[in-house]
Formats: C-alpha cells, sequence, structure tokens
C-alpha cells in the first residue's frame, strides 16, 4: 500500500527539480504528487528523464492552483503543511509532530511557498540550516521532509 503522504509542488520551476522530486516519491510510495501552476509535468521530457520511469509509478496531476489543490486536501480531512524558513512560524522539522494523513507543500525555487497558500496550510516545518545560505535545493529539501514524515 501507500503511505498517507502526498506531494505538492507549488511553481516549481525546474523540470530536473520535479524528476527528482517524482523518483522521491516513488521511493517513499507516497499517495500522490500534486503538480500546481507552472510546474512542468510528464510528459515534460526533461522531467521524464531525471525521473528515470518513477512517473510511471506515482499517481500525479496537474492542477494550475497550489491555493485550492491544499483547500481540496483539507476538505477531504487531509492536514496540509508546508516545508519553508518562516521564522516565528515554521516548526523545527526535528521537533514536528507530522500528523496523518498529510500534504506536504514545497515551494518555487527562488521565492518559495506562496504566501496566500503559507496562509492556508495548517502548519510550517522547517530544515534547521547551520550555514551561510537559509535553504537548499527543492528536490533535496523535499526528499529531507519526506523521509522524516516516513520515519514518523
Amino acid at each position: 500500500g501507500r503511505f498517507p503522504l502526498t506531494l505538492v509542488l507549488d511553481n516549481i520551476r525546474s523540470a530536473h527539480n520535479v524528476g527528482s522530486l517524482l523518483r522521491a516519491a516513488e521511493a517513499a510510495r507516497v499517495e500522490s504528487v500534486h503538480l500546481c501552476g507552472i510546474t512542468p509535468a510528464p510528459p515534460h521530457a526533461s522531467v521524464l528523464k531525471t525521473a528515470l520511469g518513477a512517473a510511471e509509478y506515482v499517481p500525479h496531476e496537474r492542477s494550475p492552483s497550489t491555493l485550492a489543490t491544499v483547500r481540496g486536501l483539507q476538505a477531504r480531512g487531509v492536514a496540509v503543511w508546508a516545508a519553508e524558513t518562516c521564522p516565528g512560524r515554521s516548526v523545527d522539522l526535528r521537533e514536528a509532530a507530522l500528523p496523518q494523513p498529510l500534504a506536504l507543500v514545497l515551494g518555487n525555487e527562488l521565492i518559495g511557498v506562496d504566501t496566500q497558500v503559507l496562509d492556508a496550510c495548517d502548519g510550517i516545518v522547517s530544515i534547521p540550516m547551520f550555514g551561510v545560505k537559509n535553504s537548499i535545493n527543492v528536490a533535496t529539501a523535499g526528499a529531507i521532509v519526506l523521509w522524516e514524515a516516513l520515519r514518523q
């Protein structure tokens, strides 16, 4: 069976990041991946090349609106948390008690998760950063948060 875990990709720009996230989603046996806004989706050649066949095994769907997707998931009883650095608002991933079922929102490589989407989320989790930069690649961040959700 699949884990009660969904990925919501909010306006991800890079087809390579999407392909990598589809590979991680397949390895984690998530329920589904929602590709929202400008996020490239299969059959985009670069998505498929990076996914290395994983897109065939992960239920995924396109949506023009991340906010509508979040609200739809919540209406079905799914808790929706964003992965974002929000001082004062986000919970450290190491201390977060992630609910089930859970949808994780991952944001645009430059601007992160849209502010309206953040406001609609049930929680925000952040990955601790120890370097000068306060962010990492979205595909890397997605894999880290996915595996913490599975671990819990």
